[in-house]
């Protein structure tokens, strides 16, 4: 009896040790599987696999399940939370590593899993951008994958409809995007200022360009043609998107002149006019009459504030009364001044040369301030002038050699926009792209690299 016990103690500690190891191995394969980047030979790089994809038989595959990576999720964690074996989410992710950057991916990416009846892994699809497919697939040789890429259907879209409220909300209405709103008042931001000069009832028509994957939209296209009529002015304002051969396209009016001009409407995009230009103002601190040389526009602090037109600066401290001031030198012998800003651009200080809408600073209350605004001021000529008064500067002409077809193409959208203009009722229509898809140039190039 006693004699028997030193054997059955050993096997005992023999069984142990071998459910340790076992555990021990386990936990090393999920781990793995968890974080695959760590596995010897794990590619990250962007070529594409080469070898051929061996055919699944879709006939012993179940429904697709769509897994969401959650926020600071990796692909691994997600892929065993739905079930998938670890050494097929090792295996899978690895091979996908080969296609495309499996740590750039992102919460809000899809992985699409098919699986076969017995419930392991056949197939794993991402598709990162609408136009590019990336598919792993199990064969009998191990993990294959490969690069689909999908046709690109460019179309072009007419929008038409009435300002009722704001313009952001009525170009809404009409089926655009909010990536429309901005390019359409980007368009005429030299000519018209849509944040204190917009009515109801004003008028917009836009023929856009639209790309699309299997008829669903894919990203806003560039404006082929805009006209805004303000129910304030006489004639409407008219911009047409034109490329000449080895050139850079830009828009232009009705004549061929360039609708960009030297100085914009406004030096920021949230605002209301709380004070007007005059030579004698009640101080709201100093309770004195004193001249206001400029015009206020309130806004939130951090409203980004843009250089009028392009040029040097000159000043970009503080003065007294004005607070954090920036001030910027234009040809024609025009300064523009910033003040009562709560900061300045990031690597912004005198000497520096800016571009026409480059942020320069942001609104705040510094000085003699009352509340979050900015003060604005124009002179030209060393005298202070009302910047509600500046014109915008003359703009560049459209080269002698291409205005023929320039006119062309702008004869061929002007008629299809009157001709849709008659009949559309502000719901967006899918038009035949015709001399505007010409106008526009080659197609927008599809992403490259992963």
């Amino acid at each position: 009896m006693n004699s028997r016990s030193p054997n059955l103690g050993s096997a005992r500690w023999a069984a142990l040790l071998s459910l340790f190891v076992i555990g021990i191995s386990l936990w090393g394969l999920v781990s793995a599987a968890r974080h695959p980047e760590t596995l010897p030979g794990f590619s990250t790089g962007t070529a594409l696999a080469t070898a051929a994809r061996s055919p699944v038989d879709d006939s012993r595959l179940l429904a697709v399940e769509v897994v969401h990576l959650g926020p600071g999720e990796a692909p691994a964690t997600a892929l065993l939370r739905s079930g998938v074996e670890p050494a097929a989410v090792t295996a899978a992710l690895a091979e996908l590593g080969r296609l495309v950057r499996v740590r750039a991916m992102q919460s809000r990416d899809d992985l699409r899993l098919f699986s076969r009846r017995d419930g392991s892994l056949a197939r794993l699809e991402y598709q990162r951008y609408p136009e590019r497919c990336y598919v792993v697939e199990a064969t009998e040789t191990g993990w294959e994958g490969n690069c689909t890429t999908l046709p690109v259907e460019r179309v072009t879209r007419y929008l038409c409809g009435e300002v009722s409220g704001n313009l952001y909300d009525s170009v809404r209405r009409s089926g655009g995007s909010a990536g429309l709103v901005v390019e359409l008042s980007d368009l005429f931001a030299w000519s018209f200022d849509f944040f204190t000069d917009t009515r109801n009832g004003d008028r917009f028509e836009v023929l856009v360009e639209e790309r699309r994957v299997d008829g669903e939209p894919v990203g806003g296209g560039r404006i082929l043609a805009g006209r805004y009529r303000p129910v304030a002015a006489e004639h409407a304002l008219e911009a047409f998107y034109f490329a000449a051969p080895g050139a850079d396209g830009g828009y232009y009016d009705g004549e061929g002149r360039s609708v960009r001009r030297a100085f914009l409407k406004s030096p920021l995009n949230y605002r209301r006019i709380s004070s007007h230009f005059s030579h004698s103002r009640l101080h709201p601190i100093l309770k004195k009459p004193r001249p206001h040389l400029g015009i206020d526009y309130a806004a939130p602090t951090g409203t980004p504030v843009v250089a009028l037109g392009s040029g040097k600066v000159t000043h970009a401290g503080w003065i007294r009364g004005f607070g954090h001031t920036v001030k910027i030198k234009h040809t024609g012998n025009h300064l523009t001044q910033y003040a009562h800003l709560s900061r300045y651009a990031k690597g912004l200080r005198a000497g520096k040369r800016v571009s026409q809408g480059q942020v320069i600073g942001f609104v705040g209350s510094t000085g003699l301030s009352t509340g979050p605004h900015l003060d604005f001021r124009v002179q030209k000529n060393g005298r202070w002038i009302n910047p509600l008064r500046l014109k915008g500067g003359r703009s560049e002409p459209l080269a002698d050699a291409h205005r023929d077809t320039y006119l062309e193409a702008v004869e061929e959208m002007v008629g299809m926009m009157d001709g849709l203009a008659v009949r559309a009722s502000g719901a967006p229509e899918i038009v035949p792209a015709g001399m505007a898809a010409a106008a526009a140039g080659p197609a927008l190039d599809t992403p490259s690299g992963s």
